[in-house]
């Protein structure tokens, strides 16, 4: 089985940590713009250095063939960026290459890392939030079953995105909140260095939420990491876990908990 990763943060480590670790997954394309030490070494693993990841050449798409699924974990943190710059690579990056990669199966599975929390009723006035709210609206437009579409809110000066159904696409999103990785020594090697409000959360809201057992909010990267993979391997059928979201295709913390307690181990098979 082949499966395509992009970003190299905390995220795509984890996700990549259990890509290399699972025999069900033959092929790993990660798509970067900038070289994957964690990579290194890997037989199954190729990298193409791309700087556009809103765009793909025939070339490149002829590569992917035959991709079962994505795992899109790429986003600036807010502070590195404006605004504008933030809403393009949280939102038209991943519709781009969602639309771009149903081409490449019959069935194909787009997982999209978003964020728990993200609709809650004053969610829409946290920027962030408000950002990867809308990316999952326009992807979930996108996706084969209508009926899983989401509520469109609207936005001052901004219209209500319109995305025809594409009949391959199956969207996923996976919503972590606090991602406590203090455990995951394979990914320890390979993370860059903390921003500010990483360093926050890992030094101060990781322990203290923790100490007040806030378990809905915090999340085992190795949990994240098997989900990502499972949706991306998987038969693209919605999820009946407790904690699932209500159209049954996004898992938060409690889901995602869940979710790996009850799994069923992936069958190896082969592919391109």
């Amino acid at each position: 089985m082949h499966i395509i990763l992009t970003g190299t943060g905390l995220v795509g480590a984890c996700a990549l940590d259990f890509l290399l670790q699972e025999d069900a997954v033959t092929r790993v394309t990660i798509i970067s713009r900038r070289a994957v030490p964690q990579a290194e070494g890997h037989d199954k693993v190729t990298v193409l250095i791309q700087e556009d990841l809103g765009r793909y050449s025939p070339e490149t798409l002829q590569r992917l063939s035959g991709a079962h699924g994505c795992i899109w974990t790429v986003g600036p943190p807010q502070a590195s960026v404006t605004r504008a710059e933030y809403e393009a690579a949280h939102i038209d990056l991943p519709v781009a290459a969602a639309k771009s990669f149903a081409t490449l199966n019959d069935k194909f599975n787009f997982v999209y890392v978003s964020h728990d929390q993200i609709h809650t009723p004053n969610s829409r006035w946290v920027f962030f939030l408000d950002v990867k709210s809308q990316a999952e609206e326009v992807l979930f437009q996108l996706h084969h079953d209508t009926s899983k579409r989401l509520p469109l809110v609207e936005r001052p000066g901004k219209p209500l995105p319109h995305e025809e159904a594409l009949p391959s696409l199956r969207i996923y999103c996976a919503r972590p909140m606090l991602i406590d990785y203090r455990k995951h020594e394979a990914v320890k090697p390979w993370l860059k260095p903390l921003t500010l409000g990483k360093k926050w959360s890992n030094w101060v809201g990781l322990p203290v939420y923790s100490f007040f057992g806030m378990t809905s909010m915090i999340g085992d990267s190795r949990e994240l990491g098997r989900a990502l993979v499972d949706l991306s391997c998987g038969d693209g059928e919605d999820i009946h876990v407790e904690g699932v979201s209500p159209e049954g295709r996004c898992l938060g913390v409690v889901g995602t908990r869940n979710w790996c307690k009850e799994r069923k181990p992936l069958k190896a098979s082969g592919g391109k």
